[in-house]
């Protein structure tokens, strides 16, 4: 990092000393910025030197900088070759000490750590404890040891507190069935996060809040995989446990029932069925050629009422006619949720 704050803070009191008190007055605010411009240097500086000395670290680069596109910057990219969770804890608070510090005057923060194989943590909220910075950090490593798959974490602020989202970078990863055979282990990692909302976006796995049952993991690995199924799960405050159940067909020309992927749809609706999930939906989305696009049904009873779109019904309806018996309550459409 270049030392050019200290250098300007020299020039301007120079031009001051020559130029009167009618300058002094007018240069104020520009002395007071520069002198914070310095003081956040220099602690940027410092975490760079401090970061460096940390075990697991291979290389840290710290910049600040007064001009940059949203104002004054701060920035520090950690590249570690091979650490525990506790280590990379110890990186992130060392990050969390120096841009909370009342001292840094800059806009928005940001700090990445890089591991080995592709997981990466990008944080921009740094105004959690330090017992909820090791439990997002230890669960989210936990979850790498688990799934064996590159993990990205995000630490965003959000007022009042922050969010927390893991997600894969790839869009391969575990098969449903090795999804479901793993689950039982993610279930059992500890989540003592306070964060105010918690996200987690799997390939064919996207989760809004508490991780569903075993029960939802069974369902997805029941649907043949040719139709591309992917689950979405939302349970948060005031919201039922939701689950729907997606299919990324071919292309269906006229009507669903004309895909060639449509025995699979009805027996993949039978098996949501049969699971017994509540407040559960399915839908379909075929390939942008398809004249038919997509398709929406919810099975059981929708309290809050119901979206319906183009598709919906000709679903549900072809569904009934294949011979597919609907819960009681069930519909076409979505399920509006409260």
């Amino acid at each position: 990092m270049k030392r050019t704050v200290l250098g300007a803070i020299l020039g301007v009191l120079i031009l001051i000393a020559v130029s009167g008190c009618s300058f002094v007055r007018d240069s104020s605010t520009v002395v007071g910025t520069m002198v914070d411009d310095a003081a956040s240097e220099a602690i940027v500086q410092s975490l760079e030197v401090a970061l460096d000395t940390l075990p697991g670290v291979e290389k840290a680069t710290a910049d600040f900088d007064a001009f940059g596109m949203s104002g004054r910057e701060a920035s520090v990219e950690i590249r570690v070759a091979h650490a525990s969770a506790g280590q990379l804890v110890a990186i992130a608070d060392a990050v969390r000490l120096a841009f909370r510090d009342p001292k840094l005057k800059v806009t928005q923060p940001v700090a990445t750590v890089s591991l080995a194989g592709g997981s990466r943590l990008v944080q921009t909220a740094f105004a959690m404890s330090r017992a909820d910075l090791a439990a997002d950090v230890t669960y989210w490593v936990g979850l790498i040891d688990i799934l064996k798959t590159p993990l990205e974490m995000e630490l965003t602020g959000e007022k009042g507190g922050y969010v927390r989202g893991i997600g894969s970078p790839n869009t391969a990863g575990p098969s449903a069935q090795e999804f479901r055979d793993l689950w039982p282990r993610v279930l059992a990692l500890a989540d003592t996060s306070s964060a105010a909302s918690k996200a987690l976006d799997l390939p064919g796995l996207q989760i809004g809040g508490v991780l569903p049952q075993i029960e939802v993991l069974d369902l997805l690995a029941d649907v043949d995989p040719a139709l591309g199924p992917a689950i979405g799960f939302v349970s948060r405050p005031g919201i039922a446990p939701t689950t729907n159940l997606w299919l990324w067909i071919g292309s269906a020309p006229g009507s669903i029932t004309a895909s060639t992927d449509w025995p699979q749809i009805v027996g993949a609706a039978r098996s949501a069925i049969a699971s017994g999930l509540p407040h559960l939906q399915f839908s379909y989305l075929a390939n942008p050629d398809s004249t038919v696009s997509q398709g929406a049904v919810f099975f059981g009873p929708c309290p809050f009422g119901s979206t319906v779109q183009d598709g919906d019904t000709a679903f549900a309806a072809a569904l009934r006619a294949a011979g597919v018996t609907l819960p009681d309550g069930s519909g076409a459409g979505r399920c509006d949720l409260r």
